[in-house]
């Protein structure tokens, strides 16, 4: 989370961070320079979330925050989902794999003798 981030040094950190390869959440109370500097995360190939937001309002910060936590709660798990599924289709086909070598083996072993 970088707040400030709709110009400025706030800007140029949350830039910064994002070419590192941090996820950024962009606040600030401009909702417009926020947007533009998640965009400009974006079309560097970065990952960001503008929020609109007075962080001097410490209840405002929190549900923000939260909001970020289930988001990356619900990314992981998007994520760990898809690793299962493919990790499964890997166990599938290595399966397949070692019948059919299990398969011309013996064909080759019918062929030799």
């Amino acid at each position: 989370m970088v707040t400030g981030a709709g110009r400025g040094l706030g800007r140029g950190i949350a830039l910064s961070l994002a070419a590192r390869g941090a996820r950024v959440v962009a606040l600030d109370v401009n909702g417009a320079g926020a947007d533009e500097t998640a965009q400009l995360i974006g079309r560097a190939g970065g990952t960001s979330w503008p929020a609109q937001m007075d962080v001097t309002d410490e209840a405002e910060v929190q549900v923000k925050y939260q909001e970020m936590l289930e988001t990356e709660a619900h990314e992981r798990e998007r994520l760990a989902n898809q690793v299962r599924a493919r990790t499964k289709e890997l166990l599938e086909t290595n399966q397949l794999l070692l019948k059919t070598q299990k398969e011309l083996l013996a064909y080759k072993k019918g062929l030799t003798v």
